[in-house]
C-alpha cells in the first residue's frame, strides 16, 4: 500500500516515516495521512470516504468502558487491578483500553508504522485521563519484544485478526480498515504463541472466531464464546 501526506490549509503534519506530500486524493496513492482538528488519521478511500482516527474517548468505548467487567475478553484475562498484560497485537487499541479501564497495565505492541503512529496520537489526545497512565505503546514487532521482556507480565492477549475476525471485518469499517493496512505486512501469528506460552506468567489468551480451529491446533485449557467470536484461554 503507497501512503502519501495529504497537506491541510490549516495545520502541518509531522513527518517521521518521510512520506510525500500531496494536494489532493489521487489513484497515485492507497492511503492518506491526515492531521487537523480531531488528530492524526487515515484515509483509504477504498474503504471509507472518510479518515479514521484511533479516538479512545469516542462515546462507544466510554460505554464500553461502565460495562468493562462484563466483556469476554476482560472475564478471560482475569484482569485485576495492577495486572500487568501485553497486547501483543494491539492494532487501533480497543481491547488495550477495555483492559486498561478495569485497572491493567497494558503495554501495546504494535509493528506496523501506519497504525504505531495512529495509536500513538490517540495516546497523547488521552492526556490528562486518568486511563492514560495504564496504557503505554511500543512500536516494536511483537516477536522480538516478547522474547527480550525483562519480567513476564500476568497475560499475553493475541488477536490475529485476518484469521479470526474476517465476518466481522466486512461489517465494521474500522476492522476493515486496519486489515487493508496490515495486508502489506502480513505477520506470522503462529509463531507468537510459543513465545507468548514462554513469555507470561499466567495465562495466554487468544481471540478466534467462533468456528475458527485452535490457533497453531493447541488445544487452549477453556474458552469463553460470544456470539461471532471466542476466547481461547492457555494457563501457563
Amino acid at each position: 500500500m503507497k501512503y502519501a501526506i495529504l497537506t491541510t490549509n490549516f495545520i502541518t503534519t509531522a513527518n517521521p516515516l518521510n512520506l510525500p506530500y500531496v494536494k489532493e486524493v489521487t489513484q497515485a496513492y492507497d492511503a492518506y495521512l491526515i492531521q487537523d482538528a480531531q488528530g492524526l488519521g487515515v484515509l483509504v478511500p477504498a474503504v471509507a470516504k472518510k479518515a479514521y482516527y484511533v479516538d479512545f474517548e469516542s462515546m462507544e468505548l466510554r460505554r464500553r468502558a461502565l460495562h468493562a467487567k462484563r466483556e469476554l475478553l476482560v472475564r478471560a484475562c482475569m484482569v485485576k487491578p495492577a495486572a500487568v498484560i501485553v497486547d501483543a497485537t494491539a492494532g487501533f487499541g480497543r481491547d488495550s483500553f477495555i483492559l486498561a479501564a478495569c485497572g491493567a497495565q497494558v503495554l501495546m505492541l504494535e509493528r506496523h508504522p501506519i497504525v504505531a503512529l495512529l495509536l500513538e496520537d490517540g495516546l497523547n489526545r488521552l492526556s490528562g485521563s486518568g486511563l492514560q497512565q495504564h496504557l503505554s505503546l511500543a512500536k516494536e514487532d511483537a516477536a522480538y519484544t516478547l522474547s527480550a521482556l525483562s519480567s513476564k507480565p500476568d497475560v499475553i492477549y493475541l488477536d490475529p485478526m485476518f484469521e479470526a475476525n474476517t465476518r466481522q471485518a466486512k461489517v465494521k469499517k474500522d476492522l476493515q480498515l486496519l486489515q487493508a493496512i496490515l495486508a502489506d505486512a502480513p505477520q506470522d501469528q503462529s509463531m507468537l504463541l510459543p513465545l507468548a506460552l514462554a513469555s507470561a506468567k499466567q495465562r495466554v489468551v487468544v481471540k478466534r472466531a467462533i468456528h475458527a480451529a485452535s490457533l497453531n491446533n493447541l488445544e487452549p485449557s477453556y474458552c469463553l464464546s460470544g456470539k461471532d467470536s471466542r476466547f481461547d484461554v492457555y494457563q501457563v
